[in-house]
């Protein structure tokens, strides 16, 4: 389980425990990502669904996430999100970056990311695509400012306060 500790120091991840099982999702608690560039994550526990199908490189044996406790923050603002899952649409490194695409599940929203995976100038990048955040508090300087709004026809934040 070392390996799995080690290899997240290298991309700027601590992990508190990990636990495998051959029946089972990868459980990886206490989870944090602090890096200047991105700000601070915190997942309490990600549980990453897997299967022996994919070939030699990691990434291709994993088939989803399942988040829980999580914590995002940059400067003042803050937002968490007790439970989301997501299933793996692509995940490759290519060029010197490291791409990974997600479908929320259920709703069908997505999540990409992007990062550099070799030594230079910070280069990440993040689109989030109708995602379900209906659950998500978020704050700004430790104040609740914003509530997600939902309607048939729209999606957006309801922000208050200076």
């Amino acid at each position: 389980m070392d390996a799995f500790a080690q290899a997240g120091a290298a991309a700027g991840v601590t992990i508190g425990d990990v636990r495998f099982a051959w029946n089972g999702p990868l459980r990886l608690d206490k989870v944090i990502i602090d890096r200047p560039d991105t700000g601070r994550v915190r997942i309490e526990r990600a549980e990453v669904r897997w299967d022996l199908s994919g070939g030699r490189d990691p990434r291709a044996h994993v088939r989803g996430f399942d988040l829980r406790g999580i914590r995002m923050q940059r400067g003042p603002l803050v937002m968490e999100l007790s439970e989301t899952s997501f299933d793996v649409l692509s995940w490759e490194v290519r060029d010197g970056m490291e791409r990974l695409r997600l479908r929320q599940v259920p709703s069908g929203g997505e999540f990409e990311a992007k990062w550099r995976t070799r030594s230079g100038a910070p280069d990440v990048g993040l689109v989030l695509k109708h995602l379900d955040l209906a659950s998500a508090r978020v704050r700004w300087s430790m104040r609740s400012c914003c509530v997600l709004c939902r309607s048939p026809s729209q999606t957006g934040w309801s922000c208050s306060g200076s």
